[in-house]
């Protein structure tokens, strides 16, 4: 699995503090735990392909940084803890209306229904009144209606677009709270100029973890 910009955007956007303990669901090669840790957090990441749990945990001993990672090959609804976090944090590993991809492990990355994002959202409410999260914005709807239904509310947003021209965001990352906030700051950010360099935003935004 390559390092994805989805990953690196989450990773920059989350709120996290130092010393928190946050927990990514679908860990994949560790970019976003990585980078929490970077800021401080005390991140443990799920992840159930043990090829990417073992190349997560080869990156974490890479890291130029006493605090790394911890990450674990299991399926996050078959975990359990009494840990409580203050925040959970996921790419999502699955796009409800893409295509089938040729390579297996692809597919079950990328694939699955209602039930299954009922289920993550049963789950993240045991564990954290926090959760962040990057997804296709086609499928966003769906998302924070399964959320609402559980107990979550949208208290930040931020629509993602390829160029400023473009009609329509391609991914949306969304922060959910089950504390009862309603209000939600709302915001937009382009990643390329016409010129296909980044925008001076998105530069800011990610520009302690690229090299």
């Amino acid at each position: 699995m390559k390092v994805g910009t989805d990953a690196v955007l989450l990773g920059a956007w989350c709120k996290v503090e130092v010393g928190e303990a946050i927990l990514e669901v679908g860990s994949g090669c560790g970019v976003i735990s990585c980078m929490l840790a970077q800021r401080g957090a005390n991140a443990i990441g799920l992840e159930i392909h043990q090829d990417s749990v073992l190349e997560s945990i080869e990156n974490a001993k890479a890291l130029p940084f006493d605090n790394k990672p911890v990450f674990i090959g299991v399926d996050f609804f078959d975990w359990s803890t009494s840990e409580k976090f203050e925040g959970i944090v996921s790419n999502p590993p699955f796009f409800i209306q893409s295509l089938n991809a040729p390579n297996e492990t692809r597919n079950q990355a990328r694939h699955l229904n209602a039930k299954w994002i009922k289920k993550f959202w049963r789950k993240a409410f045991d564990l954290s009144r926090q959760v962040s999260i990057i997804i296709p914005y086609i499928d966003s709807q769906k998302w924070i209606a399964l959320a609402h239904h559980v107990g979550f509310a949208v208290t930040r947003s931020c629509e993602v677009y390829s160029f400023e021209k473009d009609e329509s965001p391609i991914r949306l990352l969304l922060e959910f709270q089950s504390n009862g906030k309603k209000a939600t700051s709302e915001s937009k950010l382009v990643l390329y100029a016409d010129d296909k360099s980044r925008t001076v935003e998105y530069t800011k935004l990610c520009e302690d973890y690229y090299l």
